[in-house]
Formats: C-alpha cells, sequence, structure tokens
C-alpha cells in the first residue's frame, strides 16, 4: 500500500508517493509530509469534470426544479465534482521485485454496491472522505531469467 497525494488535472487524477521511498534518499533534510510529493504510482483517466446544480432557462436565468450535472458554466479546474474510471491504472511501474517482460494492467472495477472483497470502498469521517479502498488486476509475464535469478 502507497500513501498518496492526489493532483487532479484536466484529463488525469495522478497519485504521487507523498513519501521518500528510501528515508534519508532526499537531499532535502526535512521533508515536508503535505507538500512532498515523489514519484507517479498511479493514474486514472477522468470521464468529466462537473457540478451539481439546479436547471434553468439561459434565456431568463430562472431556475428550475430539476437538479442536473453542469460541466459547461465553470473551466474544469472551478468545478466541484470529478468522474473517475478506476478500472485501470494508467501508469505500470509497480516495482516488483522480479524482474517482468511484461506487464499489463486489465480493466477491472467492483461498485461498492456490488459488494465483495473486491469492491470499492469509502470510508468517511465526519461526512468526509477519510480513506478509500479498490482492487485492480494485472497480467504479468514473467522473465524466465528473472526466474532463474530468485532460485540462488
Amino acid at each position: 500500500m502507497e500513501r498518496v497525494r492526489w493532483d487532479i488535472q484536466k484529463n488525469f487524477l495522478v497519485a504521487f508517493r507523498s513519501y521518500p521511498r528510501l528515508a534519508g534518499s532526499d537531499p532535502d533534510e526535512q521533508v515536508d509530509e503535505e507538500q512532498y510529493t515523489e514519484n507517479p504510482v498511479a493514474a486514472f483517466r477522468i470521464e468529466s469534470h462537473f457540478d451539481i446544480i439546479r436547471g434553468y432557462n439561459s434565456a431568463t436565468g430562472e431556475q428550475g426544479n430539476v437538479i442536473v450535472e453542469d460541466s459547461s458554466d465553470k473551466h474544469w479546474y472551478e468545478r466541484d465534482y470529478i468522474r473517475v474510471d478506476w478500472s485501470r491504472n494508467l501508469i505500470t511501474n509497480f516495482e516488483f521485485i522480479s524482474s517482468a517482460a511484461t506487464i499489463t494492467n486489465l480493466d477491472y472495477v467492483v461498485e461498492e454496491e456490488q459488494g465483495g472483497p473486491d469492491a470499492f470502498h469509502v470510508d468517511r469521517t465526519d461526512g468526509k472522505m477519510s480513506y478509500f479502498d479498490f482492487t485492480s488486476k494485472m497480467h504479468v509475464v514473467p522473465d524466465p531469467w528473472g526466474c532463474m535469478a530468485t532460485w540462488y
């Protein structure tokens, strides 16, 4: 598991490691945990940036009773919500101990409503999200020489 700092970009949600992987490897002696970002460990495609608002008549500005997702009134970086495709991590550097010839991420996501051990899970404290957990799957083809090296 990684402790990460999220960076919301126009098309991607990128997770950067929030601590030095090797203690003392950062030339700066004082590591500010609140601001530190190391290598990205995950990136997911953002499907949309949107606000949830009451629909309105664009000619008169009169509000209606229908709640809608608005993705046109503000710039993408000013909107309050994002919809993320959690099914595929776009970064494949998982830093395995054994060498591998190919690593392929597989499209896989289990929604919270479906339940089960692989389901997307959100832990909320005081109405705020404090932790979330999801499962990814990948196909790994090991390098035969790398496998032989682990026998010694």
